[in-house]
């Protein structure tokens, strides 16, 4: 019940919070438009004994609105995203049955309290089926058929948040080359959303909600800052750092102006919008700041708290080979207890049991006594081609999404200095249409990991490597005229353009000069 009343507390907050906001900028507004502009630089008593100025006045109000219009835009726009698009991940439909079941036992209880029926009131205590009994709708996850591993038509509840999709879920995780998951292979599995998380997801108790690249909530800009709204949660802290600088040295060389004319000078609004632009300039830098580090190192606030220490577990996809089998495995390693195996394999699609399974095991967290159902599944039905993963991890504090400091800010604030600037364009890490991961990694850090288990050939990459710059040195000659022939195959084809183009200039001098060198 407390837990409840909290959400309950946090979410009106949240509700008020924009509006009070919303009147703080209208009450500035009316101060450097009403109090200061016009009423002392335009019109001013004439006990002051000072000169109009009309010119200050009107370069005052076009800075103060040429950064009011994008902070308002901004703030406008974070808004917008956080209510339609916040990022939340579809829950599963064993949830919805769930929360039907308990509905319906509510209701039975409410009739047979106030008497309403005669016979015995039924009980309304949930029964506990086992896993295999599970309706027939509830397919599993990991194969794709239901849930947020695909968003299909087949699952009817995933279009009852369909302005809430997300590409990170309309894919099958392992549909992807790479993706996050648990020491066992699996992806991380959320007992209350009864559903399994997308990379980078995080369970937010405020909204009781699985969030994708979670950041905060933040009751200030009225619910969750996310993937989908960090980008503009940055724009509109950075324009409103800007904004309260703007104010406060405005205001602040006006009450000195005015004390020196008469020492006992007092009016409450110069000062209240003085100590109110110091309070929000505060703020609005220390957050700016919080947020742009995180996004030079491609974090969030909630990854943050243990990234020095995280050890990520990727499951990497083991290409097959041409008839469909998997490679040889690597040698094993000599460790403590005698030799090991390199890393552990999981095989998917897995068995819909196991998604059963977790399931029950998330309804039902008193029972210790379950156990893992025999598979059921039919032969006859159509299976997706199996992909094997190999299991990998980082060192502790290796980020595996950070691609360094201008790729990763590139990531969140967008391609060019328009989007920067623009609260217009999604993020571009929001978009995870990739089937190699649902974010991007880091390519340096993945291969180094192959390579450490015997994934990948190392000679085999030198030799590709060396094939390379062959190749590049056979280019180079070709441009300064020692290499193939303009027919030859291992030409480059840009070196020829390069070639063609010189040739076409020269013989253009020739023909105007009539005398051009050989």
């Amino acid at each position: 019940m407390a837990a409840r009343n909290h959400k309950a507390t946090n979410t009106w907050v949240a509700r008020i919070i924009p509006v009070i906001l919303i009147g703080l900028v209208g009450y500035s507004a009316y101060v450097i438009t009403k109090v200061v502009a016009i009423d002392y630089l335009i019109n001013p008593s004439p006990d002051l004994l000072v000169q109009p100025r009309s010119g200050s006045a009107a370069a005052i109000l076009l800075f103060y609105y040429l950064l009011l219009i994008p902070l308002l835009v901004c703030y406008a726009r974070l808004i917008q995203t956080i209510i339609t698009n916040p990022g939340y991940v579809p829950r599963s439909e064993a949830w919805y049955l769930q929360r039907k079941e308990e509905a319906a036992g509510k209701e039975s209880f409410n009739r047979s309290h106030h008497g309403r029926r005669r016979s015995a009131p039924r009980s309304t205590e949930k029964p506990s089926p086992l896993p295999q009994s599970w309706p027939a709708g509830i397919q599993d996850l990991e194969s794709g058929r239901s849930n947020h591993s695909s968003l299909t038509s087949t699952n009817k509840h995933a279009s009852h948040y369909s302005h809430y999709r997300n590409q990170s879920t309309d894919l099958p995780f392992w549909q992807r080359d790479i993706f996050v998951c648990n020491p066992d292979g699996r992806p991380p599995f959320c007992s209350t959303c009864l559903t399994h998380k997308p990379d980078r997801t995080h369970h937010c108790s405020e909204v009781d909600r699985c969030v994708l690249k979670m950041d905060h909530f933040c009751p200030w800009v009225g619910g969750i800052v996310s993937e989908t709204s960090f980008k503009f949660f940055i724009q509109f802290l950075v324009y409103a750092a800007l904004f309260c600088i703007m104010v406060l040295t405005t205001i602040a060389v006006f009450i000195v102006e005015r004390r020196r004319i008469n020492t006992g000078f007092l009016d409450v609004h110069y000062y209240l919008i003085l100590g109110l632009s110091a309070l929000f300039l505060l703020f609005t830098l220390g957050m700016a700041g919080s947020s742009i580090q995180l996004a030079l190192v491609n974090s969030t606030t909630v990854e943050n708290l243990n990234r020095r220490s995280k050890v990520w577990f990727l499951a990497v996809l083991i290409p097959r080979t041409a008839d469909g089998r998997l490679p040889a495995p690597p040698a094993p390693r000599q460790g403590a207890t005698g030799t090991e195996p390199r890393f552990q394999t999981i095989t998917y699609p897995r068995p819909a049991e196991e998604e059963q399974f977790l399931i029950h095991q998330a309804q039902n967290p008193g029972q210790t006594n379950l156990s893992p159902p025999s598979s059921t599944t039919n032969p006859a039905t159509s299976q997706p081609q199996p992909r094997t993963f190999a299991i990998l991890s980082t060192t502790p504090g290796e980020n595996p999404f950070d691609i360094g400091p201008y790729d990763n800010i590139r990531q969140v604030m967008g391609y060019s200095v328009a989007e920067w600037i623009s609260p217009i364009k999604q993020s571009p890490c929001a978009d995870h249409r990739s089937r190699v991961s649902a974010f991007r990694m880091n390519d340096g850090l993945v291969r180094r990991l192959k390579e450490e288990r015997g994934l990948v050939d190392v000679h085999a990459e030198g030799k590709r490597g060396e094939g390379s710059t062959a190749r590049r040195s056979r280019r180079r000659g070709s441009v300064n005229g020692t290499g193939s022939g303009s027919g030859s195959a291992a030409e480059d084809y840009g070196s020829r353009r390069k070639r063609n183009r010189r040739k076409t200039r020269h013989h253009r001098r020739r023909s105007e000069g009539g005398n051009a060198p050989r």
